[in-house]
C-alpha cells in the first residue's frame, strides 16, 4: 500500500492535476481493521512476475485521543525489505510517531507538540537530525490510502491533501478522484466490484481498487520509471 514500499520509498511527491477539492478528516470508522496481506508483481514490457509480498495490519489505540497504528511490512526483491510502524493522528491522518527499517532509507521520528524530531538515514549516508513544524490539515505520506480508501467517492468527486514524507525537503501535493466501478478478481477467484480511484505520485500513475463494503484494497497498480509497474493485489 502506498510507502505504502511503504511505496515512498520507491516515489517521492504526488501532484494531481484537475478539479481540486479539500478532502475532509478521515472517517476511519468506514474502514475495516485487522490484518491483509497481498502479493507484489512485477512487469516490464513483458509478463508480471511476482517478486515478493505484503503485509498490512490496522488497529485502534485507545485514547483519548484515539490514534491509528499501522504496520506495514514488505518483502521485494527489487526495492528490498521494509518494516513501518506508524500511528497516526485521528481524525486528521497527522504523523504522531514513526519508525522505518528498510533497505533504502530508515528513520525514527515522533511528534512533540505540532513539531516532527527525531532521525532520518538513506542508505549508506549517515544519520540526519529532524526538527519539523507539521501545519494542520498535513497527512502522513504512508496514510494517503487510508484518506483515499475513508473517502465515500462518487462520480465528480476529486480529494487533494498536503503530506509529510521523511526524506524531502518541502511538503507533498497528494490528490485523487474517481474514475468509475470495475469488477476484480482476487487471487482467491472472487469477483469484487471495487471503486477505481486514480492518483498521481511523483509523476508516475498510481491506481487503487477499493472494496467499497469494508474500504479494503483490492489491489494496486504503480507505474515507475522506464516503463515498469508494480502491483500489489489480493
Amino acid at each position: 500500500m502506498l510507502k505504502s514500499l511503504s511505496i515512498t520509498a520507491a516515489l517521492s511527491a504526488l501532484l494531481l492535476s484537475g478539479v481540486r477539492a479539500q478532502a475532509p478528516g478521515a472517517d476511519i470508522a468506514r474502514v475495516a481493521l485487522g490484518k491483509d496481506s497481498l502479493a507484489v508483481w512485477f512487469s516490464q514490457g513483458g509478463p508480471e512476475r511476482q517478486i515478493g509480498r505484503a503485509w498490512d495490519e490496522l488497529a485502534l489505540v485507545a485514547g483519548p485521543p484515539s490514534r491509528l497504528w499501522r504496520v506495514y511490512r514488505m518483502e521485494n526483491e527489487l526495492f528490498g525489505p521494509l518494516l513501518d510502524t506508524v500511528v497516526f493522528e485521528l481524525p486528521s491522518l497527522r504523523t504522531f510517531s514513526r519508525r522505518t527499517i528498510g533497505y533504502l532509507n530508515s528513520d525514527s521520528l515522533f511528534l512533540v507538540g505540532d513539531t516532527v524530531r527525531g532521525w532520518q538515514q538513506r542508505r549508506n549516508e549517515p544519520r540526519e537530525p529532524v526538527a519539523l513544524y507539521l501545519p494542520p490539515g498535513t497527512i502522513d505520506a504512508n496514510a494517503f490510502d487510508l484518506a483515499i480508501r475513508a473517502t465515500d467517492w462518487a462520480p465528480g468527486v476529486t480529494r487533494e491533501w498536503q503530506a509529510y514524507l521523511p526524506g524531502q525537503r518541502s511538503f507533498l501535493r497528494m490528490g485523487a478522484r474517481y474514475e468509475g466501478v470495475e469488477m476484480v478478481r482476487q487471487r482467491d477467484g472472487r469477483e469484487i466490484e471495487c471503486w477505481r480511484i486514480l492518483g498521481d505520485y511523483a509523476g508516475s500513475p498510481v491506481t487503487f481498487w477499493i472494496d467499497p463494503r469494508d474500504r479494503g484494497m483490492v489491489k494496486q497498480s504503480i507505474g515507475l520509471s522506464r516503463g515498469a509497474v508494480m502491483v500489489l493485489a489480493r
